[in-house]
């Protein structure tokens, strides 16, 4: 690899690095409740210059954008955890409810706060729209022994029964009435079963 290259290459890491740090600071005053992030709490919590902030993100759409891809990535490897579709029934609830609440562990802060200030922000309508949407193929697959036998308007109807108490509004409603977590664990499971031991 010539000098030029390895330039080219040091600058891609030190860019793809600053980035991602003011991304984490992002996350991270979100969630210890700063509304909206201002470029100098940036600064502060990120180790950049302003300037440096206004480099890597112009405004605050291409920031939020940056921040919603970003968790977006995150929720792959905590959505799917090791299954086989040959696993028993059982098995296969107890992994899918474990994950969804996992999910819900990660996001629940920055999800409040982003649909308390920027609901609107398309940024913010397509990270929760991709979520959702993410959720519910990962249940189509997670069940598809299940569903099999269903033609495909029952398939696409049952989905939707199972995936709706796992929407984000639904869980934030058992963690209410319940409080405690185990006891939302086993609400959801018994829901699964009862849909699809039907």
């Amino acid at each position: 690899m010539d000098s030029s290259a390895a330039d080219q290459d040091g600058r891609r890491i030190r860019r793809d690095r600053n980035r991602r740090s003011v991304i984490d600071a992002y996350i991270d005053l979100m969630s210890s409740g700063v509304l909206e992030p201002s470029r100098a709490e940036l600064t502060a919590n990120s180790g950049l210059s302003e300037r440096s902030i206004y480099r890597y993100f112009p405004d605050d759409g291409a920031l939020i954008s940056a921040v919603a891809d970003h968790i977006i990535a995150r929720f792959g490897p905590t959505i799917s955890q090791d299954y086989n579709t040959g696993d028993a029934l059982s098995e296969r609830i107890l992994s899918f409810v474990a994950g969804r609440l996992r999910v819900y562990d990660l996001t629940a802060p920055i999800t409040r706060i982003a649909r308390t200030i920027r609901a609107n922000d398309e940024n913010v309508v397509r990270a929760f729209r991709m979520v959702r949407d993410s959720a519910r193929s990962h249940l189509g697959e997670q069940f598809s022994p299940e569903f099999e036998q269903l033609d495909q308007g029952a398939r696409e109807e049952l989905i939707t029964l199972l995936h709706m108490p796992f929407l984000f509004d639904s869980i934030e409603y058992a963690h209410t009435v319940h409080g405690d977590r185990d006891a939302v664990s086993r609400v959801l499971q018994q829901h699964m079963h009862r849909h699809l031991e039907a």
